[in-house]
């Protein structure tokens, strides 16, 4: 099935946009920013659990060379590269089930949660159809937080 899924994907990017008879629908977004809608209020975004993307601050040895880079919702190849110490870096500490300080933080802004991983939109759609009508990251806040961690312990 993932086969399947990956190749009909691949095909649908190698196809032009102009086939004849092919027509593609306006966005949601042009449609009504044509009708007059504009941005108004502020727009606050709520990734929804294990989609908010991940970022390694300060990693153990194994790991030195990913400083500021994705450990989830990325592109997932080094799950494949260090398995163990990716794991170690996921995981919280067995009594207080809190993050090792500054080890593992959410990433900040609208890109914590457009994508879940390359070809895998989570909020980007929505995003770019209200940049359409004129939001931008004045207006439109993503509120990630660390998904791995209890609301009380968040606030620790």
């Amino acid at each position: 099935m993932c086969t399947t899924w990956w190749l009909l994907l691949f095909l649908f990017h190698c196809l032009p946009g102009n086939l004849p008879g092919l027509k593609v629908p306006e966005p949601p977004g042009a449609k009504l920013k044509r009708e007059g809608l504009t941005a108004l209020h502020p727009v606050v975004l709520v990734p929804v659990i294990v989609t908010g993307g991940l970022e390694l601050w300060e990693g153990k040895p194994c790991y030195e060379d990913l400083f500021h880079r994705r450990l989830w919702g990325g592109s997932f190849t080094e799950i494949f590269k260090r398995p163990m110490c990716w794991l170690e870096h996921l995981s919280l500490e067995n009594e207080t089930w809190l993050d090792p300080p500054g080890r593992v933080q959410a990433v900040p802004g609208l890109v914590a949660a457009d994508y879940f991983a390359p070809g895998y939109f989570v909020w980007a759609i929505l995003i770019e159809n209200l940049a359409r009508i004129g939001y931008e990251g004045k207006n439109m806040y993503m509120a990630a937080y660390d998904w791995r961690l209890s609301f009380q312990n968040t606030e620790v």
